[in-house]
């Protein structure tokens, strides 16, 4: 737990760079480059003019840290008389010499302010410290009133979601790990959202006796090495009726399916689905029969609520958007393929397959968006270009646009056009689409 914490601090050093004003940024860019001198210098100005600003007080002790600098500049300790920022700085010294002790009580000295962000900044840092000295319960009422005080800080929420897991409150560590995906995440922050929300699903169950989870264990094994006998199927069937736990139906579930007693199977991975509302590993075990056996309404069902359950899992977010496109049922798809960007944002697949789902439902501004973004990261993939090709037609022919709206489609399908003929000059497609277009503009 302390070295996830570590992983929070560390993150949190670009946690508010957003909202920073340019020098603030500058001095950031240049301690991640490590010009940590250049960096101090700039930190050190900035806090001149806002004394108060306990991010960038933070981010001048982690630079100062890095630096190994031993005091601060006579200018800046002048800057700071009279305000409570050389309190904060000396505590944050502290914790960085592992002093926590020390560091927590100098905090516990300074006053909050009517900022919020002064506040959170200062309640986070406690909470951080509270950690350290493994009071979870001190962790988790500061980590709270830091959340309070600024909700849509990435880095105090994974703090917070950590503490409400370690003091069992799953349920709403869930609703916070949720929400960091609707605030533009960075790829570390998105990495270690998911690896707490693992922790998550694996807390969700209550403890097995010793004993009995090895035995789940090995009949897992088992199942996954192809080893599965009739004596083991009967021992785990039975292992349900003393031990009605969805760790225990999930594998009874599975082990049916193994040996072929299917509707028994899926009856157990319902139970097992119902039994734990955290866990979506039923879910997708009966997602994926499902797709086996063709049922592709029941199969969608079924990776959407895993899906639900774990947002952080790609290879959910994609089977949903493909089975939802499949099924007809666009917005789903939409919603899917939009996570999958978030999650992973250098994929050009997620942005093609969106802009043609919303090529499908007419929004050709929302398409011609992401066809051009897919195109700019894969300027020589030809199914891209036809799609882009495809959406500018088909808005270009749309009654329903306005006339200068129809005209910008056209234009947009002239430099598609002109983009598929520079990579693939004698394209099938492009006889047909060039002759599209001369019409079109004939006609207007």
């Amino acid at each position: 737990m302390k070295y996830l914490f570590c992983l929070i601090a560390m993150l949190s050093t670009g946690c508010a760079t957003t909202n920073m004003p340019q020098k603030a940024k500058n001095a950031h860019a240049l301690a991640q480059s490590g010009n940590f001198a250049e960096a101090l210098e700039l930190y050190a100005e900035y806090l001149c003019q806002k004394p108060n600003d306990l991010v960038i007080a933070t981010s001048y002790v982690q630079t100062w840290h890095q630096l190994g600098t031993d005091t601060q500049s006579e200018r800046l300790k002048a800057c700071l008389l009279g305000t409570q920022t050389p309190l904060y700085m000396d505590a944050l010294k502290d914790a960085a010499q592992q002093d926590y002790l020390t560091a927590l009580a100098q905090l516990e000295q300074l006053k909050p302010s009517d900022e919020a962000e002064y506040n959170a900044e200062l309640f986070y840092r406690q909470g951080l410290i509270a950690i350290q000295i493994e009071n979870v319960h001190m962790a988790y009422a500061l980590l709270k009133k830091a959340h309070t005080q600024n909700p849509k800080r990435i880095d105090i929420l994974l703090a917070y979601s950590q503490s409400l897991l370690d003091t069992k409150n799953i349920q709403l560590a869930q609703k916070h790990l949720h929400t960091i995906l609707k605030l533009s995440p960075s790829h570390a922050e998105i990495m270690l959202a998911a690896q707490i929300h693992n922790a998550l699903i694996k807390s969700s169950h209550p403890a097995l006796p010793e004993d009995i989870e090895q035995e789940v264990q090995k009949a897992l094994r088992k199942i996954e090495s192809e080893q599965l006998t009739r004596e083991i199927v009967h021992h785990i069937l039975n292992l349900t009726k003393s031990f009605p736990h969805a760790k225990v139906f999930l594998t009874a579930g599975l082990a049916s399916l193994r040996y072929g007693l299917e509707q028994q199977g899926v009856a157990l991975l319902k139970k097992a689905e119902e039994k734990n509302n955290f866990d979506p590993h039923p879910c997708h075990a009966l997602a994926f029969y499902f797709e086996a056996n063709k049922q592709l309404t029941e199969s969608l069902s079924h990776y959407e609520k895993a899906f639900v359950r774990d947002p952080y899992n790609i290879d959910y977010a994609r089977k949903v958007a493909e089975k939802a496109e499949e099924v007809g049922n666009l917005n789903l798809a939409v919603s899917a393929l939009k996570n999958l960007h978030i999650l992973s944002p250098q994929q050009d697949t997620h942005l093609f397959s969106l802009a043609r789902i919303y090529r499908k439902q007419n929004n050709y501004i929302s398409a011609q968006k992401f066809i051009e973004q897919a195109h700019k990261m894969a300027p020589k993939n030809i199914p891209i270009v036809i799609e882009w090709v495809t959406i500018a037609l088909d808005a270009a022919q749309n009654s329903m646009l306005k006339a200068q709206d129809r005209k910008r489609a056209q234009k947009n399908a002239r430099k598609a056009l002109d983009a598929l003929k520079a990579i693939s000059p004698n394209h099938p497609a492009g006889k047909l689409f060039s002759e599209k277009l001369e019409l079109l503009e004939q006609a207007t």
